[in-house]
């Protein structure tokens, strides 16, 4: 079982990469398709626009996306690539894109600071190289507590190969992105918005707010087979707006082997989460969670 435990004390980190012994099927996000015919660019249009998805059943929630999906489109390339976003806003408000743990120039980072902001219907083609490996996430970096509350965020993969087979690392590579959404009683998303005082606007854009729904990848109480075997790899990025995650499956070792940083020089075992009663493969719920995210696993 995965479980998201509404408990700050809890934290487990961000952004991930971990070992389980299991074999299993797959809810990793599609990959954003690469255009360019260079093996070392890629290059792919994203593009941010206003859709709907189904987080209760028969509910259309009306979501921002990135390429009509919450989350979005996987980017995966390799060290010393260069990559290449053709970008488009068909969103009603401006937005950047921000690439979350990159090391880039100032004027590719999405921030106010050095990028105007997006205008709607405008583009903007971010091209810069990827220096390191490890597991990113792009979001905007303009009223973030709103926007990516709204449902924009994705992953952002760099691949290093002969680091990966150096030190024999699975090939079976799990991707997870982790979130909770406020959902209000006609299963839209509830406004967090943005108060024009100061000091509540600050309590918002900092503190933030809980969810009533967990994800991962965008789905609901999603459930996986596991099948006891092989070592599997799982990237996981946690873009809740507030809470804290922590990962566990009972009977078994989870190993943490990085981060956005890149790789540890030694895995850490994490420990197992005994605050979380489990009966026949599930777990309780918090009394102020309606949904949970959880997985099942197989024989």
């Amino acid at each position: 079982m995965i479980w998201a435990k509404n408990l700050k004390t809890l934290l487990l980190i961000g952004i991930s990469t971990f070992l389980v012994a299991c074999n299993t099927t797959y809810i990793n996000n599609p990959i954003l398709e690469d255009i360019n015919p260079d093996p070392k660019i890629v290059e792919v249009n994203l593009t941010a626009q206003v859709a709907t998805v189904e987080y209760q059943p028969g509910v259309s929630s009306v979501v921002w996306s990135y390429n009509g999906i919450v989350p979005g489109p996987t980017i995966e390339a390799n060290v010393g690539d260069t990559l290449v976003v053709n970008f488009k806003n068909e969103l009603p408000d401006p937005t950047t894109v921000h690439w979350h743990g990159l090391e880039l120039p100032a004027n590719m980072d999405g921030s106010m600071i050095a990028q105007n902001p997006v205008q709607p219907n405008g583009t903007f083609r971010y091209e810069f190289k990827l220096l390191r490996a490890s597991t990113f996430w792009y979001h905007p970096h303009i009223r973030g507590n709103e926007q990516v509350e709204l449902g924009l965020q994705g992953m952002l993969i760099v691949h290093d190969d002969n680091e990966d087979s150096s030190l024999d690392l699975p090939s079976s590579e799990h991707q997870w992105v982790l979130d909770d959404v406020l959902l209000d009683d006609a299963g839209q998303l509830v406004d967090v918005g943005f108060p024009s005082d100061p000091v509540q606007r600050a309590t918002v854009q900092i503190n933030g707010r809980e969810g009533n729904t967990l994800l991962v990848n965008g789905l609901v109480n999603p459930a996986i087979d596991w099948v006891i075997g092989e070592p599997q790899r799982v990237r996981v990025v946690n873009t809740s707006n507030t809470r804290f995650m922590r990962i566990s499956i009972p009977g078994h070792t989870i190993y943490r082997i990085g981060g956005d940083a890149g790789l540890l020089e030694t895995p850490l075992a994490l420990a197992p989460i005994n605050q979380v009663p489990v009966e026949a493969g599930h777990g309780d719920m918090d009394g102020g969670m309606e949904m949970g995210a959880c997985m099942d696993m197989g024989g």
